[in-house]
């Protein structure tokens, strides 16, 4: 009866011994086939304008053709023009890729324009002593009222 066992046990130990030798020379799994791990990351600081919004598009369309699990946005920007963020929050919303908008460093802020692409994203974060502010528009001369000047600088230093 022991001879039987011990013959049993060496033949479960053979079958194992085979396939870990029969495994152990496969190559591990394709990167194509498993979960994607790119992160593409971007800077914009700056004034939201069609130079930004082409620069957003095409960091979106790279993390889409690499099939990037995240594409992260660095935010600093007073705001901008209208049309450009209107082209990139529709970019953003379109994505096939997660878009994570993050504001930093401390002191940065997505005021205006920018807190329109903070909402769009899939994740929305911000670094201690950041702010988002308020979206009023203002002249085309860059002019504007003395009271609309006032809340406009009340709301970009407050939240700090």
């Amino acid at each position: 009866m022991s001879i039987v066992v011990v013959r049993r046990a060496w033949l479960g130990i053979l079958i194992l011994a085979c396939g870990v030798i029969t495994t152990a020379g496969r190559d591990p799994e394709p990167a194509s086939q498993s979960a994607p791990t790119t992160v593409l990351f971007i800077t914009v600081n700056r004034n939201i304008d069609h130079v930004t919004q082409e620069f957003i598009a095409h960091a979106v369309s790279q993390a889409e053709q690499e099939h990037a699990a995240l594409l992260v946005i660095q935010l600093d920007t007073p705001g901008g023009m209208y049309d450009a963020t209107r082209k990139i929050v529709q970019r953003l919303l379109a994505a096939n890729v997660p878009v994570a908008v993050y504001v930093a460093p401390k002191g940065a802020r997505a005021a205006s324009a920018g807190t329109f692409i903070l909402a769009a994203a899939n994740f929305a974060a911000m670094a201690p002593g950041t702010n988002i502010g308020a979206a009023s528009p203002v002249s085309a001369t860059g002019l504007s009222s003395a009271a609309s000047l006032r809340s406009a600088a009340a709301t970009a230093t407050s939240w700090r």
